[in-house]
């Protein structure tokens, strides 16, 4: 694994786990009926099946008006995006790699007044976080990164605050937290030391709340929220499974507290969820083989992607509620 796990969720989970069925979800809860979902594909992404890396749409994240995400092209070359007013903006950070193999800009996060935040991958290979500031880039290295995978930001709020995660030396995952300057390091005691694994901080709310993930010693994966050095644990979701690679990813956490993410069942498929006040929301994009939420907003916005045997697509889905 040499992306985050937010930005290359479907795709990792493709490669490792092979295209498969889906099964019966147990556990409660609802799920949005097939007509909810609506495909939203750049018009410049590649459709390649089976291609390394996965070709096609990857919506990241939304404040409720505008979605932000990238697309890989037909080349393997990656270009970040806003969507909005119906319309594709091109994302591309000074410094990315123009090459294919991954190389490009990896637009991840929007906060509510529209600064971007994400990463680029340059020609070597090395991955450097950004802020976009509409159109005014800043370059972000945390020192932590620097002997191995480097920077990756996952997550940027109003108050300027910055999350995401360094891959050390190793290949292993650390979080981190940008405060004026300041990094401050998040890893889960008892978090796997494995390549491609390891502690992940993603998206962040306004008031400060981060999303967040950890694989265990046993390669499985758990959700958890995280605020000023306070740790909370987000539920399993019932029917994830427990073997290596699978488990509970959460990537994003809203204003009104409600996290979204994917989870891997026993039999290796992958759907989307939300969970909010103990209530859970279930994703299988009708169109794909397995299905990512990246994001939901207060209005109840949902974006994420499926993956259409090896080429992923864009989808929203509008819920009632946030």
């Amino acid at each position: 694994m040499t992306k985050s796990k937010r930005a290359l969720a479907a795709g990792m989970a493709v490669a490792a786990l092979g295209l498969t069925e889906a099964h019966a979800l147990a556990g409660g809860g609802s799920t949005p009926p097939p007509s909810a979902y609506k495909t939203l594909d750049a018009p410049a992404a590649g459709t390649t099946w089976g291609a390394s890396p996965m070709e096609g749409t990857f919506p990241q994240s939304t404040n409720g008006r505008a979605i932000v995400g990238y697309w890989v092209d037909g080349n393997g070359h990656a270009e970040g995006f806003v969507y909005e007013h119906g319309a594709f903006k091109q994302i591309s950070a000074p410094g990315a790699g123009s090459g294919g193999n991954g190389e490009g800009t990896y637009a991840i996060a929007i906060s509510t007044k529209g600064v971007v935040a994400g990463f680029f991958t340059d020609a070597a290979g090395f991955n450097h976080a950004f802020v976009d500031r509409q159109g005014q880039f800043t370059t972000i290295d945390d020192p932590a990164g620097a002997g191995g995978g480097g920077t990756i930001a996952q997550g940027v709020n109003d108050h300027g605050l910055i999350s995401g995660l360094t891959i050390d030396a190793n290949g292993n995952f650390h979080g981190f937290v940008l405060n004026h300057n300041s990094f401050t390091a998040v890893d889960i005691p008892g978090a796997s030391t494995a390549a491609g694994q390891g502690t992940v901080l993603a998206g962040i709310n306004r008031s400060g709340t981060i999303a967040g993930l950890w694989d265990d010693a046993g390669g499985v994966t758990h959700g958890f929220l995280y605020n000023a050095g306070h740790i909370t644990t987000v539920p399993d979701i019932p029917d994830a499974g427990t073997g290596n690679g699978q488990g509970t990813s959460v990537f994003s956490v809203n204003d009104k507290g409600t996290v979204a993410g994917q989870f891997i069942d026993p039999y290796g498929t992958t759907f989307g969820f939300t969970l909010s006040h103990g209530q859970i929301t279930r994703f299988y994009d009708p169109n794909g083989v397995t299905t990512t939420v990246g994001d939901i907003a207060d209005n109840g916005l949902v974006v994420g992607n499926y993956d259409s045997h090896g080429v992923s697509h864009g989808f929203t889905v509008k819920l009632s509620h946030g």
